[in-house]
């Protein structure tokens, strides 16, 4: 299993910081790619409790979306928009009776949880300032978190941090995690300078502790769709979503809070 987890990591990490190397449309294809790939696994996770994802609709929005992050200079205010026609769509298919008001809920839900949150990736490379260096600390604090945890966890873990979700997780790894993360971002900031070392470190705790807490938001949802793993595109690592769940709660924190920073504390 470790030897295939490394080969996959061999042939995904390259692509992945090639594409973030060239930016524009390479780096929004890439995300995009894995957003739909990521919806796709999600109607088969929900498929399981007999919950219809609107898949289609999923993608419309999720195009609307990274053409808007990629495009735009109003990404905030247009994809309010772009999320207020989906919800206004979803409810008029239940309105008249074509969807039950939890496969409206959920794939409202999921396109938030998946297209939205990806798109703030295609923001921070395309629309910030050192956009390459922001993306390559998004995937520092996931990749470092989950690499800190695993193995502080496996050697020293005694407390298990939410057994009926994770029984493998515990409290050690998980602040192991956020140290292995916290110290490795402030050498790359050594060299990169993105935020003065009290705010890159107030930053780099939280997403850490958010990114470990959407690796627990998706195994809590397959435990509860009884799914071990969200596909299988990835050999030694599952799916898409397996790979990328703590993604989804870093990538839009760090965004967002660059704007606030950019517009209101710099």
């Amino acid at each position: 299993m470790l030897k295939t987890r490394i080969l996959s990591a061999c042939v995904f990490v390259p692509l992945i910081l090639i594409a973030t190397i060239l930016g524009g449309w390479f780096f929004a294809v890439l995300m995009l790619f894995v957003a739909i790939v990521g919806g796709y696994e999600l109607q088969r996770i929900l498929a399981a409790r007999e919950i219809r994802f609107q898949f289609p609709l999923f993608c419309g929005f999720t195009v609307l979306l990274f053409l808007c992050s990629l495009l735009s200079e109003y990404y905030e205010s247009m994809s309010l928009i772009i999320l207020f026609l989906l919800f206004a769509l979803l409810a008029i298919l239940f309105v008249f009776g074509k969807l039950r008001a939890v496969d409206a809920g959920l794939s409202f839900f999921g396109s938030v949880y998946i297209g939205l949150t990806l798109s703030t990736m295609v923001v921070m490379r395309v629309q910030m300032e050192q956009g390459i260096f922001l993306i390559f600390l998004v995937f520092i604090i996931q990749w470092l978190t989950d690499t800190g945890a695993y193995f502080v966890g496996s050697s020293l873990g005694r407390h298990k941090l939410m057994p009926k979700v994770s029984p493998k997780k515990s409290v050690e790894g998980a602040v192991g995690g956020i140290v292995v993360a916290v110290i490795s971002a402030l050498i790359f900031n050594a060299f990169t300078h993105i935020l003065p070392w009290g705010w890159l470190i107030l930053v780099t705790v939280c997403a850490s502790a958010l990114g470990q807490m959407g690796d627990l938001v998706e195994s809590a949802f397959k435990r509860w769709a009884g799914v071990k793993d969200s596909g299988k595109i990835i050999p030694g690592h599952g799916g898409i979503l397996d790979r990328f769940d703590s993604l989804l709660f870093i990538a839009p924190f760090l965004c967002y809070f660059l704007m606030i920073y950019t517009n209101l504390i710099q």
